[in-house]
C-alpha cells in the first residue's frame, strides 16, 4: 500500500464544536489554524452543532436582514447594537468582515445592495459549513431544522417559522440513550459544586429525573455543551474554544483540544 495513503487512512479524527464552527468564518482568527489541523487530522463535526449554527448564527443574520428589510440600514444597525444580545453584535461583525472581504465595500448607504450583501454572507456560511470537514456525526440527523435548506431568501421566514413553532429541539429521546453520562455529569464534583456550573447542574439533575423536562425552553438551551461532549464520539478528540469542555470531558474520559493562540505557537 502507498505510505501516504495508508498514513491518511490512519489519521486521528477531531470533532470541532460549535465556536469553532462559528469562528473559523471570522477572517484573521483561527482559520489558518485549521487549515493546519486539517493536514494532520479528519476533521468532523455534529448534527447538533449544526443545529446551534443555524439557529443561533444563521438566524441572528436573518433577524438582522429583516430588520433592514424593515427600517433600513442605518436605522437597523443603530438599533441591532442597543437591543440585542452581545453574541448577536460578534456575529454582524464577522458578516461585516466576510463582506468586506468579498466586496470590499459594505453598502450600508444602499439598502438593496446591503441586503443582497447579507444574503450572500448567510449563502456563504451555509455553503462553507462543511469546509475542511472530512464529515458529520452524532445524534439529530433528523431533525427538521437541521436538515431544513435554506436556498433563497424567500425560505427565511420559513426557516424562522419551524423554529419559532417549536422553540426546542426534542431532547428527551437522547437522554434517555445517554442516561449512564449524564449520572456521571451529576456525580462529579466539580460539576455538583462550582459556581459555573451552577445553571448546568440544575438542570441536568431535573433532567435525570424526568426526560422530557429536557424540551422545557431554559433546560434544552442550557445543557448544549453537555449533548456535545456526550454527542463527541469518544474515536474524536473535542476541539473547542471554551474552556467548560475541560471538565466536561474530563468526566467522560473523552479527550479535548481547547483552542488557543499558544497551542499553535509549539
Amino acid at each position: 500500500m502507498n505510505r501516504n495513503l495508508k498514513q491518511k487512512q490512519h489519521k486521528q479524527s477531531l470533532l470541532l464544536d460549535t465556536s469553532v464552527q462559528i469562528d473559523k468564518f471570522n477572517p484573521g482568527s483561527i482559520d489558518a489554524a485549521l487549515r493546519k489541523l486539517s493536514a494532520n487530522y479528519d476533521l468532523y463535526t455534529s448534527y447538533f452543532v449544526k443545529y446551534e449554527f443555524k439557529t443561533g448564527f444563521i438566524r441572528s443574520l436573518i433577524a438582522f436582514y429583516s430588520r433592514v428589510n424593515i427600517d433600513g440600514p442605518i436605522k437597523a444597525t443603530a438599533k441591532w447594537g442597543k437591543s440585542f444580545h452581545p453574541r448577536d453584535l460578534k456575529y454582524k461583525a464577522i458578516m461585516d468582515c466576510i463582506i468586506a472581504q468579498c466586496d470590499k465595500t459594505i453598502y450600508i448607504g444602499d439598502k438593496k445592495k446591503y441586503l443582497a450583501q447579507i444574503e450572500m454572507v448567510i449563502f456563504h456560511l451555509m455553503n462553507n459549513f462543511m469546509t475542511e470537514l472530512t464529515g458529520i456525526v452524532g445524534d439529530f440527523s433528523d431533525d427538521e431544522v437541521i436538515d431544513y435548506e435554506i436556498l433563497t431568501s424567500s425560505d427565511f421566514a420559513e426557516f424562522e417559522k419551524k423554529i419559532n413553532d417549536r422553540k426546542c429541539i426534542p431532547q428527551a429521546g437522547f437522554w434517555e440513550k445517554h442516561k449512564i453520562e449524564l449520572v456521571l455529569l451529576i456525580k462529579d464534583k466539580t460539576v455538583q459544586t462550582s459556581k459555573d456550573f451552577e445553571s448546568v447542574n440544575k438542570y441536568l439533575r431535573e433532567i435525570s429525573e424526568d426526560f422530557k423536562k429536557s424540551d422545557k425552553y431554559f433546560h434544552n438551551k442550557g445543557v448544549g455543551d453537555v449533548i456535545i461532549a456526550i454527542d463527541s464520539p469518544k474515536t474524536h478528540k473535542l476541539v473547542s474554544l471554551d474552556s467548560a469542555f475541560q471538565t466536561y470531558c474530563k468526566v467522560l474520559k473523552k479527550e479535548l483540544i481547547t483552542l488557543s493562540s499558544s497551542y499553535f505557537a509549539h
